[in-house]
């Protein structure tokens, strides 16, 4: 037994239909409808996935309102799409169209959750209306049921705008729930991180202090040292230094060398003055001669040559001691041993 009910829908364009039909198809895995066009043009079966069928594809290129119906199978419930409704020809609408829904349950069964579905989508993608909805007021019934179909789309347009705010709500506590969200994990980043660096910090502490107390007992250690022990190091050093020391007594050849110019000149200031005491004693030897053979000499002669001898003679004794000095202050300041 085979039951009709109708769905009464806006005049629709080809597209729109076409398409409504082809989420149907996606939905429940049905892949091809029926198509008739006006002009008495049978399209027959065309398969949506494929896209093949060249008179189709023309129906949707004019992008018109050519199609007379179209209809597909869903297990027993047959969806047929009817331009201007099921009627004679006299009497279809210009206003709107119908959608027939015929379900025979000998050709398989459906829940009533899909039946639900598939009439929602319907009237979703079709935007159906109810007509009459209006009370007499004198107007023609294609001007009611242009009302209707204002009405209709008014009422969508209320449910749009009312799912549009729920969606803005819902995606503003969404976009509030993951802020909180990354808010938590960054701050249990963070938290994790400061723990982190605090037990790191708590070792390298431990480290130095471990290093500190290490330092501490080595110098008391060392503080606690013998006495008898300090001083018997102290002597080895002393010895060792006077070793050296000893062992590298004198000066080197460089120093030698810068000291050889004051020799010289020492030297020969030396030989100088010896020169002239050895003239001086030869003038007062001849003039003690001079004294014997004649008794008449010059005495303030013979006191000028005893007064040149005797300053000569302080003048090379005291450059023989003033060399003598100054050797021993540089060779005391080459060694760095403190003078007397």
């Amino acid at each position: 037994m085979a039951n009709v009910q109708r769905i009464k829908i806006p005049r629709m364009p080809d597209r729109s239909v076409v398409e409504c039909f082809r989420k149907l198809g996606e939905k429940y895995g049905v892949s091809s409808i029926s198509v008739s066009a006006l002009a008495f043009s049978q399209i027959g079966n065309v398969d949506l996935e494929k896209k093949d069928n060249e008179e189709f594809l023309t129906l949707l290129k004019h992008d018109s309102t050519l199609i007379e119906s179209c209809s597909l199978r869903i297990a027993g419930l047959s969806v047929s799409y009817h331009r201007g409704g099921q009627y004679p020809p006299e009497q279809k609408s210009p206003v709107f169209d119908e959608i027939l829904l015929n379900w025979n349950a000998q050709q398989g069964d459906l829940s009533n959750t899909d039946k639900l579905d598939i009439v929602a989508l319907i009237n979703t993608e079709l935007k159906a209306f109810e007509p009459g909805r209006f009370i007499e007021t004198g107007l023609s019934e294609e001007q009611n049921q242009l009302l209707s179909i204002h009405e209709g789309t008014l009422e969508r347009l209320e449910r749009l705008n009312e799912d549009l705010i729920r969606q803005s709500s819902q995606f503003r506590e969404n976009i509030e729930k993951r802020f909180e969200e990354k808010t938590a994990e960054l701050e249990q980043q963070t938290n994790e991180k400061k723990e982190k660096l605090d037990q790191e910090q708590e070792k390298r502490n431990e480290a130095l202090e471990k290093r500190e107390k290490a330092l501490e007992d080595k110098l008391r250690s060392i503080d606690d040292r013998d006495n008898t022990h300090v001083r018997r190091e102290i002597r080895d050093r002393m010895l060792e230094d006077v070793k050296v020391r000893i062992e590298q007594f004198g000066v080197s050849k460089s120093t030698e060398g810068k000291r050889n110019p004051v020799l010289i000149g020492i030297v020969l200031m030396i030989f100088v003055i010896s020169a002239m005491l050895a003239y001086t004693v030869l003038e007062i030897s001849q003039l003690n001669e001079m004294v014997i053979k004649k008794d008449n000499g010059s005495v303030p002669s013979v006191y000028w040559l005893w007064s040149k001898f005797t300053f000569l003679s302080v003048g090379l004794l005291g450059t023989i001691l003033y060399y003598v000095k100054w050797q021993n202050r540089e060779t005391q300041l080459d060694m760095h041993i403190p003078g007397p």
